[in-house]
């Protein structure tokens, strides 16, 4: 076979067949008895990286990478567009850019602000600006309707309250006094 997954398996592995061959070794004279090796998957955001939050489901930044990868992602910029200054009340905001191998091109902005941000956060405003910038770009290219964790104020903070939510409603067992 002339494709590169049998190029690269070859190599260390004499016996490796791609799923063009194993496609051949599965036909019964001019019919396909197994075609699973020719059925190309969609893309999809892996389970692992969306996260329930008081019932709302959010995806995390590197799932949505990850997805965009499969698509195709190319090329993902985040640019400084505003420096945080006393005068801007310490915001900042870039704008992020996204292409994929056919041509595609995605643009958004992202924000971060000591106001949308919590304590440990807020000394790295202009990252935080860039990720939640890169997050809406990329929530964009790969058609994720959720928002991404990294996107929400005080993330830690939301974190927090739902383990201690979940934990609070736990009620302890009755003990019995002998």
């Amino acid at each position: 076979c002339a494709c590169g997954d049998y190029a690269r398996g070859i190599k260390s592995d004499p016996s490796f067949r791609c799923k063009h061959i194993l496609a051949v070794l599965q036909c019964d004279g001019n019919e396909l008895v197994n075609t699973e090796y020719l059925v190309r998957k969609r893309p999809a955001l892996d389970e692992r990286f969306i996260k329930n939050i008081k019932g709302k489901d959010f995806a995390v930044y590197a799932g949505v990478l990850d997805l965009a990868h499969q698509m195709g992602l190319v090329e993902l910029k985040a640019i400084p567009t505003q420096y945080p200054t006393k005068e801007n009340d310490m915001r900042a905001i870039c704008t992020s850019y996204a292409r994929t191998s056919d041509g595609k091109v995605f643009e958004d902005v992202g924000d971060a602000d000591p106001r949308n941000t919590d304590s440990v956060i807020s000394k790295h405003i202009i990252r935080m600006a860039s990720t939640r910038a890169k997050a809406r770009v990329l929530r964009d290219l790969t058609n994720i309707g959720m928002t991404c964790l990294e996107e929400l104020a005080g993330l830690e903070e939301v974190i927090a309250n739902d383990a201690h939510d979940r934990t609070s409603s736990r009620r302890p067992a009755a003990r019995k006094d002998e």
